[in-house]
């Protein structure tokens, strides 16, 4: 059995439906018609705290969109896996959106829809049986995984990652962790400055470039 579908067992990323679900945000400026995303990255903890949210960029309205890591941080969450199967760090970086139709912002959130965390270019893409549900050509995949990474910022494990349903498959996702030293993983520190091995969900698009 491949290397990357054995890991699969236990590498998991964080889950982020409670931390950036709609539910408990600000409804008052969707009632009064704004929209607003923003792109944040979050730091977790072990036991699922999330330590650190740090805003990388927000589209809209600015008060609303602001307020993500405000409400993010602190928060709990269920905590990545790591390769042995024993609760883990993380970082991820995740877009929340808040749209409210007809609002001035609504066509530019509307269009601030999730971007690849990393991008891979190969000779071609793998057959598969039927298309992923985001696939958007022949020539480009977009393939959801989990990335173990080490102290100095290097990717040393990787797997689909088995809790959000992305429906990625198997195959793209065996070419992304072939190539997982080309990810773009970088050194964490916690916040008292001590490098992390931690878990970070990726999505990569796959682009076959000939």
């Amino acid at each position: 059995m491949p290397f990357m579908l054995t890991m699969a067992l236990a590498l998991a990323g964080p889950d982020l439906d409670r931390v950036l679900s709609p539910k408990g945000y600000p409804a008052g400026s969707v009632q009064r018609g704004r929209s607003a995303a923003a792109l944040v990255r979050l730091l977790i903890d072990p036991d699922g705290v999330v330590v650190r949210c740090e805003t990388v960029a927000t589209v809209g309205y600015g008060s609303l969109a602001k307020e993500v890591c405000g409400r993010a941080h602190h928060s709990k969450v269920r905590p990545a896996v790591d390769a042995n199967g024993n609760p883990a760090w993380s970082q991820a970086t995740t877009m929340a959106q808040f749209y409210a139709p007809g609002s001035p912002e609504a066509d530019d959130v509307a269009r601030s829809g999730p971007i690849p965390d990393a991008q891979l270019t190969v000779s071609r893409l793998p057959h598969t049986a039927g298309s992923a549900a985001n696939q958007a050509d022949a020539n480009q995949s977009d393939v959801r995984v989990v990335v173990g990474v080490d102290e100095q910022g290097k990717a040393v494990d990787c797997a689909i990652d088995p809790r959000p349903p992305y429906g990625t498959n198997p195959k793209l996702a065996a070419v992304v962790c072939a190539n997982r030293a080309m990810l773009g993983t970088k050194p964490v520190s916690d916040p008292g400055g001590r490098p992390l091995r931690y878990v970070t969900p990726l999505t990569v698009r796959l682009i076959a470039g000939g």
